[in-house]
Order: structure tokens, then sequence, then C-alpha cells
């Protein structure tokens, strides 16, 4: 059985890092400039909690933003620098995948290409879960503090078998990648 769930993360502090990050240059990425800190977070958490990773003893993260395709092989060996340069090298090459690699222990599938601000993502492959990532609004959203202002929000989901992650294991991964991508740590570069 599958089962999918989803989290709201207010990117507006990632937004504000890449912002400072690229300012002045002009970005390498062309609209996926945040795909590098979602690789590396869900690298991290996939490090606490191994069942979303299929109890893999490393982590592959594969990627598919719309025609799109790669893997980061041992993605949690690598630091944000080298998962950059891995991207570019793949789209510069035009060695992108049209079809999922085996060695994939984990998927990122962005929706937010699409315009979709929510979708349950498919397993395709012989991962344990994947992660959906949608679009971009401006919407309430509402601080540990209790107040509420607009912040630019996407939804998170994890469609996941149910046979190999608990629900427990899936809601703090969701949570996990929510804190990182919320609480973004610059770059040493």
């Amino acid at each position: 059985m599958l089962l999918t769930d989803f989290e709201t993360v207010n990117l507006g502090p990632l937004n504000e890092l890449l912002s400072k990050q690229y300012d002045g240059m002009e970005s390498r990425f062309a609209g996926i400039e945040m795909i590098p800190s979602f690789i590396m977070s869900a690298a991290f958490a996939l490090e606490e909690f191994p069942s979303v990773n299929g109890n893999n003893n490393y982590i592959n993260v594969g990627i598919k933003n719309g025609d799109l395709h790669f893997m980061i092989k041992d993605a949690n060996k690598r630091d944000m620098g080298q998962i950059e340069d891995d991207i570019i090298r793949t789209i510069k090459s035009k060695r992108v995948a049209d079809t999922w690699n085996e060695e994939e222990t984990f998927s990122i599938i962005n929706t937010g290409m699409l315009e979709e601000d929510i979708a349950t993502t498919i397993i395709e492959h012989s991962v344990s879960a994947v992660m959906g990532i949608h679009s971009i609004h401006e919407k309430p959203y509402t601080f540990s503090d209790k107040k509420v202002a607009d912040r630019p929000c996407m939804d998170i989901s994890l469609t996941y078998k149910a046979d190999v992650i608990t629900k427990e294991d899936a809601r703090d991964f969701l949570m996990d990648m929510k804190d990182l991508l919320e609480n973004p740590e610059p770059s040493d570069e």
C-alpha cells in the first residue's frame, strides 16, 4: 500500500539566502536554483530516517524536473558546491536520463514546473519513497510564535510504501525536510 503525507514549507529564508548567494551574478541554474538545497536537505534527512531511503547504506537522489532527469550519487557525501557542479555538468553534457536509474535510493519530482499546487507523486521504480515539490505561492503561514504572515510557501509531499516506512518515520522525515529548508545555512563557498 502507498500512502502520501503533505507539509507546507516557508521558503522565504531559502529565497533570501539564494538571493544573497547569487546577488549580482547570473544564476547557473535557469530556474532550478532551489534544487541543490532540496537534494542536500534530503540527504541529511535520509541519514536520520534510513527506512525512507529503503534502508540502503548509500544515498543516491534522483531528480525529475520536467525533461531534466538525473541522479546525484552519494548525495550525503557531497557538499552544496559539488551538487551544483554535478547538476551543471549533467545539463551541459546533455546526459539526462529518460528513465529512472535503478541505482536511485530516493527520488524528488518537481511538479511545481507544471504549476501544480499539490500532487501525489507515484513511485515508478525500486525506491521506497518519492518526494514531490510543488509550486510556490504567497499564502498565510503560521510561525512558531503563532503570528501569521504571507510568505512564499511550497507544499511538499512524501509518497511511500507503508510496508517499508512507518507513518511516524514518514511524518518525521517531512518535518526534518521542513526544518532544513526553513533554516538554511549559507554555503562555505
